[in-house]
């Protein structure tokens, strides 16, 4: 017995053998499956669900727990943000505003998530609230740079310096034959 597929011909799905769809060079949406081939097509489906293990629901470890900064910060951490923010009577758009963040960043970190894998935002938190998420009790502050009392114009000579040095440093890499002298 020749082997049946479904074909579109005329812009309707009809049902012809293989051969002749092949003649034809009519386009072959699907085979037909004889009894036995429908058989092992379930046997292996029921094969597939019964050894195949489920993970658990429960196992699955949530995108933001992966995140480094939350395993180094309190449990629960977002409810002390929350606590804080409602001691100051603020909003979530005036602590965002206050700390220059959108409020989605302080909406997820009131969930108990991060929107980034770095200390800047709790730090910002931290700072404008006047608490401490970190585990061991440590600060997250950043150095105070305000002690150098360097000048914009001190940074832009220092920038000019560096810039001429490293002038400098291409010309002399360019030295031609011709511009060497030898002495005796």
């Amino acid at each position: 017995m020749e082997k049946l597929v479904d074909v579109i011909h005329n812009g309707e799905i009809a049902t012809v053998s293989e051969k002749e769809a092949r003649e034809e060079g009519w386009f072959v949406l699907r085979e037909h499956l004889s009894a036995q081939e429908k058989e092992k097509v379930e046997d292996k489906r029921l094969e597939r669900v019964v050894t195949k293990p489920l993970k658990k629901w429960n196992t699955y470890e949530k995108d933001y727990l992966k995140n480094n900064v939350v395993k180094d910060l309190i449990d629960n951490f977002h409810w002390e943000v929350v606590k804080a923010r409602k001691a100051k009577n603020m909003t979530r758009i005036q602590l965002a505003n206050a700390l220059g963040v959108p409020e989605g960043a302080i909406k997820m970190v009131e969930t108990g998530e991060l929107p980034s894998d770095n200390f800047v935002l709790i730090n910002k938190v931290q700072s404008y609230l006047g608490i401490n998420l970190r585990r061991d009790g440590k600060s997250f502050d950043a150095p105070n740079l305000s002690n150098l009392n360097i000048s914009i114009a001190e940074l832009q000579r220092r920038k000019e310096a560096a810039a001429k040095n490293n002038a400098s440093d291409k010309k002399s890499d360019n030295v031609l034959g011709l511009d060497i002298e030898i002495i005796e």
